[in-house]
Formats: C-alpha cells, structure tokens, sequence
C-alpha cells in the first residue's frame, strides 16, 4: 500500500566547490507556493474544522501550509527556448501558481511570481511551472542527461534545505547504492524505478536536481531528489531522469482529446478489480471536488474506516494536508460504490451535458442509482475528465447539480412562457 512506509518528502545537501555552487545558484531556485486570498481563507476555514473535531495535530500542520512552506527546483529549457521549473509535485500540491527566488552573490534573491502549474504527475511527484506569457529570463537552464546513473557512481544534491526555517544553499556528495531501486510504496514498479542514493538530504530541498560530472566536468541533471527514508541511514531517493524526460515531454506536449466515456469506463473499471486501489481511484478526483468536501470526508474516514483505510489516509495527510483529503475522498469513494458489489455490476447511463459543459452521469445497479460530475481538469496527460461529486440518489448530495437542476428547470418554463405568449401575440394580429 502506497504511503504507508515512514519516508519525508525532504531533501538535502553538504558544501562542495565554492565556484561551483555559485554557477548553480544560477539555475537552482527555493520554490514557494502562492495563495490567493481567498485559498488563505479556505485553509483558515478547513484547519478551524480539523480543530472543531478534535484533530488538533492536523489543524496545526494544515495551518503551515499558507505559503510559509518552500521546496527546491531547477531551471529547465526547451528546444524552443521556453523556460520552465522542474520541482516535486508535492511542493506545489495546494496551488495553481507558485514563486521562485533565485540566490544572488549578495545573498539577495531574485524572484519570479506567478508561475503557473503547467503540469504534475501524482506518480512520479513531478510537476512543470512555466513563467507567465512571454517571460523566458533564462537564455539555458541545467542539463539534463542522455544516460542513466549506475551503482556506486558519485552523485550531488543541490539545493535549498531549511536551516532557522529559512532556505539556505547547500550543496553534498554522496554514491549511487541502488540505481534502479524498486519501492512499491512510493512508486509501481511498472511505472518507474527509483535511484537510491546516499547525498546528504533535509527538509526542503525536495524537487532540487540530482547531478553528476560527465566526462568535460561539467555537471547534469540524472534525477529529481524527492524523498528521504528516515529509518535507515543516508538512504534517499530520487526520482530518474528517464521518468523525468518522459514527463517533460507529455508536459509540453499538444495533449491528445480524451474520451468522457473512456474516462467513466476506466474509473469503474478500478472500482471492480479484486483489491482497488485508492492512490488509482484519487487520479480521478478533481481539486474542486477536494476543495469542497475533502475536510468533512477526512474527518469521517479517520473515525470511521479500517485500520488499512486509516493508515493510508493517516499517511497521506503526514505527506501533505491535501493528499491527505484526496486519500480521504478515495477510501470513502471505494468502500461507498464497492459496498454489495454495486461497481461490479453498474450500468453507465449516457452522460448528460450542463449548461456550463460539465456532464452529470448516472451508476445504476437494481434500485440503487449514484449521481456523479464530471469535468474537465489540466492534468499531466493532457485534459482528463475528473469527478466534481458524488450522491446516492439524484443530485442528493450535489448542492450545485440541484441547482443546476433548478435553473435549467426554470429557464425551460420561461422559454415556454415566451413561447406561447408569441403564438398568443401572433393569433391576435390575425383577428
């Protein structure tokens, strides 16, 4: 089961070469996540809850994450000049843009806002920012390269781990003990392998680059340092730069449509296998959807659930508060439409299109029909088709589809009305 083992989503580093770390400073940045008032509010609102209902420990942790939290990243160019930050996805899970600052000789930063989260990949815990419309300050970025690491080569970690909660630039060496580590619990097998790593590492410089000399001594990007296992000594990991470039490349591709009703077929499809998979099933969930009724519903999975659901959804809000409520929504989601073996044996309704180009889709096995939204979301592969609720009976637990419902119900009977006072119109100019 993913996320259960005891890892930090951390990373670090020791000194090196000053004139090195000099050069790189120019390329490696701290990454901050920015929100919105309004995204503030949500926090405040949703860590007040968590302590209403006795989760004092998860109130206080969401409280932090409020744009006082920071990561590391790196500059990335493409062919076309485009300049883009690579960084963890769990550095930039909560927002939509992010802030990148950029150490100067004179220990001043140089900062970008409102970097857009162009891309992330819940899998590999990648994710792409690019800088907004027309903005390419960076003529290259780091290179990244062609070949994969082998056991016991030297490796770098750079850098920005905290240090008197601040980030501070550090730069360590370390060996390559395992370069193609398998770990289930953080990443499939099928997906990707891992490379194990003994580069000193600390809280913050997750999503800095993994790096090594190649043969005219310059310095390459061979991964993205991602996370450290903390019960066993200097044993990191980081994520390979063949898993990177294939990334990068869906990131910045022309994404290809995808079909609604592939998507629905896909996601109950999880739903009917013999052990479904939560970390599957949250691929589906829209952040809307989260935004909404993530708190509420992890508030009731940790009271309510199976050791086995507790502890993933326990370890996934340890990982990030927002993992932490799409694991949450996953659990209640799983055991909610496998419950009498309703997914195994549902029928899918043609979806039925809103006025706002959301499509409302009914599950209908015997008497018992669920109500699900679905629309559009920005997502690694392109645009994919996320859930926006859930509810037993029509629209029951879907505030906005009754709504939407209402609405639609109405402007139908005005259009009626208009009508017939038309034609009442029209046959009293005959008289």
């Amino acid at each position: 089961m993913k996320k259960i083992l005891t890892f930090a989503l951390t990373l670090s580093i020791s000194a090196s070469t000053l004139s090195f770390a000099e050069n790189l400073k120019e390329k490696v940045c701290v990454v901050r996540e920015q929100f919105s008032d309004s995204s503030k509010k949500w926090i405040k609102k949703n860590a007040e809850y968590l302590r209403q209902q006795g989760f004092s420990k998860e109130s206080k942790f969401m409280e932090k994450i409020d744009g006082n939290t920071f990561g590391s990243g790196f500059v990335y160019v493409a062919p076309d000049g485009t300049n883009y930050i690579v960084t963890n996805r769990h550095v930039v899970s909560s927002c939509e843009k992010a802030s990148v600052q950029f150490e100067q000789e004179d220990g001043s930063y140089k900062t970008y806002n409102n970097l857009k989260v162009l891309a992330s990949d819940r899998d590999l815990d990648l994710a792409l920012l690019s800088f907004p419309k027309g903005e390419n300050p960076f003529a290259s970025g780091m290179t990244v390269s062609s070949r994969s690491v082998s056991d016991g080569e030297e490796v770098w970690s750079a850098g920005f781990p905290g240090l008197g909660a601040e980030p501070s630039w550090q730069l360590g060496k370390g060996t390559v003990t395992n370069a193609t580590t398998r770990i289930k619990a953080l990443v499939d097998p099928e997906v990707s392998t891992l490379i194990q790593h003994s580069a000193p590492v600390d809280s913050g410089n997750s999503g800095g680059p993994l790096l090594r000399k190649n043969a005219s001594g310059s310095y390459e990007v061979v991964g993205v340092n991602t996370w450290k296992v903390s019960f066993r000594q200097s044993t990191n990991i980081s994520m390979p730069v063949s898993s990177l470039k294939k990334f990068i490349e869906k990131a910045t591709s022309a994404p290809a449509p995808q079909s609604l009703d592939k998507r629905i077929s896909a996601f109950t499809k999880e739903l009917k296998e013999d052990e479904v998979s939560c970390s599957k099933i949250e691929k589906f969930l829209s952040k809307k959807y989260v935004g909404k009724s993530g708190t509420e519903t992890f508030a009731y999975v940790m009271r309510n659930s199976s050791t086995a659901d507790y502890a993933y959804t326990s370890a996934s809000f340890a990982e990030y508060p927002l993992s932490g409520f799409y694991a949450a929504l996953a659990v209640d989601i799983k055991n909610t439409l496998t419950k009498d073996d309703f997914a195994k044996n549902c029928k899918i309704v043609k979806p039925q299109q809103l006025d706002d180009g959301s499509y409302s889709v009914e599950l209908i096995n015997g008497k018992t029909i669920y109500y699900t939204l679905w629309s559009q979301q920005a997502e690694a592969e392109g645009s994919s088709w996320c859930i926006d609720s859930i509810g037993e009976g029509k629209y029951s637990e879907s505030n906005e589809l009754k709504e939407k419902q209402k609405a639609e119900s109405k402007k139908a009977e005005k259009k009626s009305q208009n009508s017939k006072k038309r034609n009442s119109k029209k046959k009293q100019t005959k008289k």
